[in-house]
């Protein structure tokens, strides 16, 4: 509801660990629809498009992927890529760019190594040297937060993390 955005703020800051004040009341909700300029051109239809005022965010689109296909990830690049390069217009600096998000709620490991419910990827080296944070993929696991909440079993997860999945258990 772009009238009610409360429970939205609150899941951003807990996701983004800043204050809920930084989001409240700051939350515009964008046009979800690619808009298409070629012929041959793809279009694409994101589940949410934000952006906070005020912020040194620029877009935030979020994503519920369910069922896990190999196209899945492409698709979601492609939409991150979509919303990075509709950011600059005409005359603006490269530099005046504000990262770009995509948070993917998924129903599905990514690293089925990790016990992590959230999982930030950025582009990197092979040494782990970041060359921009310009586009940032959140990925929350929703079945290992369905399993660790519904089996009441926290133990192991940071404060950070236990907030999550109990704003994810509100939601």
């Amino acid at each position: 509801d772009p009238n009610d955005t409360d429970k939205l703020a609150y899941l951003l800051s807990t996701i983004f660990k800043m204050p809920y004040e930084d989001f409240k009341d700051n939350i515009v909700i964008l046009e979800s629809e690619k808009r298409v300029n070629k012929a041959n051109e793809k279009m694409g239809k994101s589940d949410i498009v934000l952006k906070i005022e005020f912020s040194t965010f620029g877009k935030i689109n979020l994503e519920l992927n369910v069922g896990f296909y190999k196209e899945v990830i492409v698709r979601n690049v492609g939409y991150i890529t979509d919303h990075f390069s509709s950011s600059i217009k005409v005359g603006e600096n490269y530099s005046d760019i504000k990262p770009v998000i995509q948070i993917n709620f998924n129903t599905y490991d990514i690293d089925k190594n990790s016990n992590k419910i959230l999982d930030l990827y950025t582009l990197k080296n092979e040494e782990n040297h970041e060359l921009t944070n310009i586009l940032q993929i959140y990925h929350i696991n929703i079945d290992k937060w369905y399993k660790c909440w519904y089996n009441g079993n926290m133990e192991g997860y940071s404060e950070d993390d236990k907030n999550l999945i109990r704003m994810l258990a509100l939601l």
